[in-house]
C-alpha cells in the first residue's frame, strides 16, 4: 500500500493542478469554504454549498493554513489517498499483495483520477466513501456480523451526502435479499444509509425551518444555466429519465450516434479513462470464469461489476447527469480492480498482453500528469500586470474565478460585456483573440498578451511531434483588452 501512496504523491507533486476555478465547480466550493472558515458553517445557497464533506474540511484548511493552493488541495488529496488505500487493501485481502499494488497503481495512473487529486472537487470524497462502503460489504461476505452491514450503510449514507449520485449504490443492498441467510442484513444496511440524511434533515429543520432544503437545492441544480447543455433543452423539466436531458449534453469527444449510447461511447473512449477501462474489460473477456466461479475474488469481481453497471446506468439514464468521466470514478476504480486481480491470475497465459496494457497505462498516466493545466504562472504575474496597467481596469467574470486566490484580482471590479471604456483583464484558451470573442469582447483590442504554451522535450516531446498517443499541450493566454484604438500587443 505504501508504494501506491508514494506513487500517487509523486504524481501529484510533478505538476500539481491546484485550484483552477473558472467555469468549474471549484470556485463554488471555494466560496462555500470561505464562509465555513469564517463562520464555522453556513446555510447553503445552492447544491455546491450543500456538499459538506468537501466544504467543511476545506474551510478548516483555510482557517489553519490560510488561503492558498496548499489549503485547497489538502482535503481532495486526503480523500484521494484514502480511496487508493481502500482499493489497494481490498484487493490485497482477496487476491494478494501484488494484485493490490497493481490495482491501486492503475487507478493512481488513470488521468481522470490523477487530475482530481489536488483539484478542489467532490469526486474524491464520493469515491472514497463508495470504496469504504464496498470494502465493508466485502468484509460482510467473510465476517457475518451486522456491524459490517451497518458500517457499509453509513459509508453509503456519507457518499450520498457528498453527492446524491451515490444513490446508485442503494440497489446493491437488494443483493442481501437473494439468500435467506443474508436477509437479516438488509434493514441494518438501509437504516444506516439513511442516518446521515436524517441527521442532515434535523439540522436544517432547526437551522432553516426546512428539513428538505438540501434536497431541494440538489434537485434544483438543473435550473442553473450550463454551457454544457445544447441549445433547445428545456431546463424547467425534470432531468429524471428524460431523453431530452440524456441526449442534450455536449459530448466530450463529439461522438454522436444515438442518445442511448452516446454517453457510453464518449465515456469509454475518453483518453482520461479509456486505457484503464479497456484494459480491465479485455482481461475480463479473456477470463469469463469470474462470472460463475465461487471463489472469493470472483465474488468481489461480480459485486464490483454490479456496482459499476448500476452506477453508470443510474447516473446516465436515471439522473441524466452530464456524462463527464469524473462522474464515473467508481467505474474506473472497478476497471482498476479487474486489472489488478486478473493480471495476476492470467499472467502465465497472457504475460505479453498484460505487460503491454500496463505499459500503456503507465505511459498515458505520466503524459497526462505532464500536460495537466495550471495557472500558477498567470497568478504570479497578475499583480504586476495590474500595477502596470492604467486605470480603470476591470476583470472578466470567468477570469476572476480563475484568479480567485489573487488579492489584487479580487479587488478589481467585474467587467460588463456592454461597457465601452477602460481595460479588461482576461484569461482564456487558444490565444487572446479567441478568448476575447468567447468572453463577449470580440471587438476589443488586444493591448497586452502572454501566450503560455509548454513545449516538452524528451520522450513526451518526441511522441507529441509525431502525434503519437499524447494530446496537444494546453494553451492559456492572459490578455489586457482595450476598447480604445489598436496598439501592438506587448508582453
Amino acid at each position: 500500500m505504501l508504494a501506491v501512496l508514494l506513487l500517487a504523491l509523486a504524481l501529484a507533486a510533478i505538476n500539481p493542478t491546484g485550484y483552477l476555478g473558472g467555469g468549474g465547480d471549484g470556485y463554488h466550493y471555494l466560496v462555500a469554504a470561505r464562509c465555513a472558515s469564517e463562520h464555522g458553517a453556513c446555510l447553503p445557497v445552492d447544491h455546491w454549498w450543500r456538499r459538506w464533506p468537501i466544504v467543511l474540511p476545506t474551510g478548516l484548511s483555510l482557517r489553519l493554513l490560510g488561503e492558498g493552493q496548499l489549503a485547497l488541495a489538502a482535503a481532495p488529496l486526503a480523500y484521494a489517498l484514502a480511496a487508493l488505500a481502500l482499493l489497494t487493501d481490498l484487493v490485497r485481502r482477496v487476491a494478494g499483495a501484488r494484485a493490490g499494488i497493481i490495482a491501486g497503481s492503475t487507478l493512481a495512473l488513470t488521468p481522470v483520477f490523477t487530475s482530481g487529486m489536488t483539484e478542489l472537487n467532490i469526486d474524491m470524497p464520493e469515491l472514497a466513501f463508495t470504496l469504504l462502503a464496498m470494502g465493508c460489504a466485502v468484509r460482510l461476505m467473510d465476517d457475518r456480523r451486522q456491524c459490517w452491514a451497518i458500517a457499509a450503510g453509513l459509508a453509503v449514507g456519507l457518499a450520498i451526502q457528498a453527492r446524491p449520485t451515490a444513490l446508485a449504490l442503494l440497489p446493491l443492498a437488494g443483493l442481501t435479499l437473494l439468500r435467506p441467510a443474508d436477509r437479516r442484513f438488509f434493514l441494518p444496511l438501509i437504516g444506516a444509509a439513511a442516518l446521515p440524511s436524517m441527521a442532515e434533515a434535523a439540522i436544517y429543520g432547526i437551522a432553516a425551518g426546512d428539513p428538505l432544503l438540501p434536497w431541494r437545492l440538489s434537485l434544483g441544480h438543473t435550473t442553473i444555466p450550463s454551457t454544457e447543455l445544447l441549445p433547445g433543452v428545456d431546463p424547467s423539466h425534470s432531468p429524471l429519465f428524460n431523453p431530452e436531458y440524456i441526449g442534450g449534453w455536449r459530448r466530450p469527444l463529439g461522438i454522436e450516434v444515438h442518445w442511448l449510447i452516446d454517453g457510453l461511447l464518449n465515456f469509454v473512449l475518453h483518453p482520461g479513462v479509456s486505457i484503464t477501462l479497456l484494459g480491465g474489460a479485455a482481461l475480463a473477456l479473456l477470463h469469463p470464469g469470474w462470472l460463475r466461479a465461487s471463489g472469493r475474488a470472483e465474488c468481489v469481481l461480480r459485486l464490483f461489476a454490479a456496482m459499476a453497471i448500476l452506477w453508470f446506468g443510474v447516473l446516465t439514464y436515471g439522473l441524466a447527469v452530464d456524462p463527464k468521466p469524473r462522474m464515473f470514478l467508481p467505474v474506473a476504480a472497478t476497471a482498476s480492480l479487474f486489472f489488478g486481480i486478473l493480471s495476476v491470475r492470467l499472467w502465465p497465459r497472457y504475460r505479453s498482453l498484460t505487460v503491454v496494457i500496463g505499459a500503456l497505462i503507465l505511459l498515458k498516466g505520466l503524459a497526462a500528469v505532464h500536460d495537466r493545466a495550471g495557472l500558477w504562472d498567470q497568478a504570479a504575474a497578475a499583480p504586476r500586470w495590474i500595477e502596470q496597467t492604467p486605470a480603470p481596469l476591470f476583470v472578466e467574470a470567468r477570469t476572476a474565478r480563475f484568479l480567485a486566490l489573487v488579492p489584487a484580482v479580487r479587488a478589481l471590479p467585474l467587467a460588463d460585456r456592454g461597457q465601452r471604456h477602460g481595460r479588461v483583464l482576461l484569461i482564456g484558451e487558444r490565444g487572446c483573440a479567441a478568448a476575447a470573442t468567447a468572453a463577449g469582447f470580440g471587438d476589443w483590442r488586444v493591448e497586452r498578451s502572454w501566450l503560455q504554451q509548454r513545449q516538452p522535450g524528451g520522450a513526451i516531446g518526441w511522441l507529441r511531434q509525431r502525434h503519437l498517443f499524447v494530446a496537444p499541450p494546453p494553451v492559456y493566454a492572459m490578455c489586457v483588452l482595450s476598447a480604445g484604438p489598436a496598439v501592438s500587443p506587448r508582453r
